[in-house]
């Protein structure tokens, strides 16, 4: 279950950028919680805050991707090869590690294929249960 860990001056320092597996961001204009993101590191702990809440620079030192990244709504551009991209509709970004993408997008069309939803309401909506299950899977 994903518990938030609101992300403060102090722990932002104990992050290692090399640790996170994914990453979302709302972007301003989402539906949701517009400009929010959310740092999952290996050990599924979820740090959140939202953009303004700390200098871009600050943000760039743990999600360096951010000094490159472009686009909206869908369109990303400038991500490097250590991460991809997952659309979850409306605004929402999920930014993972490539070896969990494909893996994550499996989870959610086999364990919600009866649903009514589309899937990438299923996907926003499910991620983080996806990815917790793979990562306790793969620690098997």
């Amino acid at each position: 279950m994903k518990t938030h860990i609101g992300l403060t001056k102090e722990n932002i320092k104990q992050i290692n950028p090399d640790d996170l597996i994914a990453i979302t961001i709302a972007e301003g204009g989402a539906m949701g919680d517009m400009d929010a993101i959310e740092i999952v590191g290996k050990d599924l702990k979820v740090y959140y805050t939202h953009f303004g809440e700390f200098k871009k620079e600050e943000l760039e030192k743990i999600i360096p991707f951010l000094k490159t990244i472009s686009g909206g709504f869908g369109e990303v551009s400038g991500l490097p090869e250590d991460w991809s991209h997952l659309y979850t509709g409306y605004g929402n970004n999920l930014f993972v590690r490539p070896e969990l993408k494909d893996k994550i997008v499996d989870y959610v069309r086999e364990n919600y294929k009866d649903s009514e939803l589309p899937e990438i309401v299923e996907l926003y909506s499910h991620w983080y249960e996806a990815l917790e299950n793979i990562v306790r899977s793969d620690t098997r």
